[in-house]
């Protein structure tokens, strides 16, 4: 290490005159000159220690900076490296795999936009074989909630199809979408409604059994029970207008196939076999009926017999109206099998001029027991059936909407047993 430099700041004297003068101005140079070159060699060897201290400290902090800079890229290199490329699902080539993106709680979850769109991209050009055998390769790689969302977007392309009315195209693409996902309730319901706007209503109804057959939730199930009930209910009102009864008894057989324990459409069936004069098999049928809709199918087996029995009968929701002639007028009347005596309400029986007899009787109604009193008529015709001064009693029925009920006292003449 160089010696400290101390400074020499030269001093100047007054010239002596003579030789030692001369020989101290000399002196005085020489002397000078030295402190100069020797100071002069001290900075320049400072300013190389210097130089070589800076270096040596750059070269340390190079290294350093480099080390950290080397092991950021090492890690990045590690993180960042690409997974094995996949082979396509279509062509067969190697291509890289998806993007991943980290969801909502920090977990890589695979994005499945560019797998959308080259999935719909295959059926937009008529592909749609190649379409679905790339949604099935996806279905391998991706997770289950991304897949499902892949396939809710093919779902939502064949509805912009049937918006479109490309309905031939979206039945082929959902049949062909069906066959790889059986049990798809979105597919199914789709599918019923593509059958439903090409008028084929049992195809959609099947449809909409299958749903029934693996149901995703219980809301779903009721919500498809419900589809059913008013698809079943509006087909059998065409069928109806346009008097195709016997269509509307294997319509309702094959609805009691698909669904044996529903008794809704028992009790249908056994009304259109009625219709087309099959008494016995509707007699059967009824037979089946659970207790849950036993009044309903009491009030079915009235039917039936006014039926037989030439009475015309009209269907009043769950009620029963038959158009009776009292006293030469005809009286629309509340077919009530529980009922063991024909009544009418008051302003009827003033209007056909009825005869109190004086008498009065006990009656159960749906307000309690009542004292009512009896009247009689000139005559009562059911269908092909006349009943001559015949008895009745008198009750307040303003409200119940019909002129009178019709019980047992004529109706079980009629064959019709008590039920």
């Amino acid at each position: 290490m160089a010696d400290p430099v101390r400074p020499c700041q030269p001093t100047s004297s007054p010239a002596r005159s003579g030789r030692g003068g001369s020989n101290t101005s000399a002196i005085g140079a020489s002397h000078t000159a030295g402190v100069e070159a020797r100071y002069s060699t001290s900075t320049t060897r400072n300013l190389r220690t210097a130089v070589m201290r800076g270096w040596s400290v750059a070269l340390l902090g190079t290294g350093f900076f480099a080390g950290v800079l080397a092991g950021v890229g090492v890690v990045f290199w590690y993180q960042g490296e690409s997974p094995p490329a996949v082979q396509d699902a279509v062509t067969g080539a190697m291509r890289p795999p998806a993007p991943h993106l980290p969801d909502a709680q920090g977990a890589v979850a695979p994005r499945h936009d560019s797998n959308s769109d080259r999935v719909l991209t295959l059926l937009r050009e008529g592909r749609v074989e190649a379409g679905l055998n790339a949604l099935e390769q996806f279905e391998r790689s991706l997770d289950r909630s991304a897949h499902s969302a892949l396939r809710e977007d093919v779902l939502a392309e064949i509805r912009r199809w049937m918006e479109n009315a490309r309905l031939e195209e979206a039945l082929r693409l959902s049949r062909a979408y069906q066959d790889r996902y059986l049990h798809d309730a979105g597919l199914l319901g789709v599918l019923a409604d593509i059958y439903l706007q090409l008028g084929r209503a049992e195809d959609a109804l099947l449809s909409l059994f299958e749903i029934l057959d693996y149901p995703p939730s219980v809301a779903v199930a009721q919500t498809t029970r419900d589809r059913i009930l008013t698809l079943q209910r509006t087909h059998a009102e065409g069928l109806s207008r346009r008097r195709e009864f016997q269509a509307l008894v294997e319509f309702y057989a094959w609805l009691l196939n698909l669904d044996p324990n529903n008794d809704r459409y028992r009790l249908a069936q056994a009304e259109w076999l009625a219709e087309v004069g099959e008494f016995e098999r509707a007699e059967a049928l009824l037979g089946e009926v659970g207790t849950a809709r036993s009044d309903e199918a009491a009030n079915m087996r009235a039917r039936l017999g006014l039926i037989e029995a030439g009475i015309p009968v009209e269907r009043q929701g769950d009620r029963l109206i038959a158009e009776v002639l009292i006293s030469g007028r005809p009286v629309r009347m509340l077919v009530d099998t529980g009922a063991t005596m024909s009544s009418l309400s008051l302003s009827t029986l003033r209007r056909l001029g009825a005869r109190r007899t004086g008498r009065t009787a006990t009656v159960v109604t749906a307000s309690g027991v009542i004292t009512a009193p009896v009247f009689v008529v000139d005559e009562v015709i059911v269908g092909d059936l006349t009943f001559p001064n015949h008895r009745v009693l008198g009750l307040d029925l303003e409200d119940a909407g019909v002129a009178g009920l019709l019980g047992m006292d004529v109706l079980g003449t009629t064959g019709l047993p008590r039920l």
